[in-house]
């Protein structure tokens, strides 16, 4: 309770710090407009349902001077979708916050179709000085080297499945960043689960280095009561980037159905001279199941309970491409292939650039599988949706 105090004096610190700064002369907004409709269940086997969403993103920086500034970024967003997308809107994921308004300002009753809500994202002090950063409130943290799912990242595992989701998630963290020599850093810090509870939380140490081109991370964590070592490699080679990561899960003996686990990744990534990029990465989930009539166990594993995984089988082949086909439109293509069931996930994208800050685009999602609907990815309905972005 103590803790939920001091996090709440906290934040109110921060309001009013916020509201102070709107009076100076060197604060910088910036934000977002998009406009999304989407339709999923474009196969036969799935009813069609659809989901419009008009989202504003405001970020708002103040520099208070010129090593401590306040940083912000609300997003609020109206949305008419089928009723059968109510949980997406009505709740949302709590994890690593401390403490959060409720998402959903409004709800229809009548008809649950019509939903306004809200989301303070980013609400941050950052103090930047020649032998140290330190960062604390709500911010985003994102760990690993790894393109398709980084098994290293505990913090912030979104979905690639998400179409509209512009940056990663923030979180409530105390971040301490200090360089060592001229290649490195170290980093520190505390990411808060709700109200401050320690079971809930993420406790970590990471070192980053370069040494001969060799780029090396490694990571210690306690993480929701979960002891965490994490090692990832990136180098050069021959033009291309060659990258291996491996996250160790170790046992909590006070939790039943809790072991040793491996999640693992190796890929590389590669620029052509025409202006291609493309990826290819295998990753293997330590989590998982081999057989696609053992997913339903991972309901019931810790791992999964606690956000370090979601995909349900054990070994994956991924991809992804992006090029400019033209001076002002881009396609970019990402796939993955679950090799235990042998389900196919694709995603593309191709997007115009109308004016300056002006975008206009359309996703395809979707999933296939040559032996059983049920097949992980062959089980994801095709979702296809047109959206404009408009940055200011």
């Amino acid at each position: 309770m103590m803790f939920f105090r001091r996090f709440k004096f906290f934040y109110a610190i921060l309001f009013l710090t916020y509201f102070y700064c709107l009076s100076a002369e060197n604060f910088s907004v910036s934000g977002l407009y998009k406009n999304l409709f989407s339709l999923t269940g474009i196969e036969s086997r799935y009813p069609a349902r659809g989901m419009m969403i008009n989202s504003l993103r405001i970020k708002a920086n103040f520099p208070l001077s010129e090593s401590f500034g306040l940083n912000s970024a609300y997003k609020l967003s109206l949305s008419a979708a089928d009723p059968f997308f109510e949980n997406r809107f009505r709740f949302q994921n709590t994890s690593f916050r401390t403490a959060d308004f409720n998402p959903c300002l409004y709800f229809s009753e009548d008809n649950r179709a019509f939903f306004l809500n809200h989301d303070l994202d980013r609400l941050y002090l950052s103090l930047k000085t020649k032998k140290l950063d330190i960062f604390a409130g709500r911010q985003a943290l994102s760990w690993g080297m790894s393109r398709f799912i980084s098994p290293s990242d505990l913090i912030n595992k979104t979905s690639f499945f998400e179409p509209d989701r512009e940056e990663g998630r923030g979180v409530d963290a105390l971040i301490v960043r200090m360089p060592i020599r001229k290649t490195g850093e170290i980093t520190a810090g505390l990411v808060s689960g709700r109200g401050f509870n320690g079971d809930s939380s993420c406790y970590f140490t990471k070192l980053r280095t370069s040494f001969k081109a060799v780029d090396t991370e490694i990571l210690l964590a306690l993480a929701k009561k979960t002891p965490v070592a994490a090692l990832s490699f990136s180098l050069p080679f021959k033009g291309a980037l060659l990258w291996t990561e491996s996250a160790f899960f170790l046992p909590n003996r006070s939790e039943n159905n809790s072991h040793f686990c491996v999640n693992y990744s190796a890929g590389f990534d590669y620029f052509t001279s025409n202006g291609l990029y493309l990826f290819l990465e295998y990753f293997f989930n330590g989590f998982g199941e081999r057989s696609k009539e053992d997913y339903i166990k991972n309901a019931l594993k810790p791992g999964y309970i606690k956000g370090f995984a979601y995909l349900g089988a054990k070994d994956y082949i991924s991809w992804g491409f992006s090029k400019q086909i033209f001076p002002l439109v881009s396609l970019v293509h990402r796939g993955s292939v679950n090799l235990n069931d042998n389900s196919v996930f694709y995603f593309v994208n191709i997007e115009i650039n109308l004016r300056e800050n002006l975008y206009l685009g359309s996703l395809l999602i979707a999933g296939k599988t040559f032996e059983d609907e049920k097949d992980e990815y062959g089980d994801i309905p095709g979702n296809i949706a047109f959206y404009s972005s408009i940055y200011f």
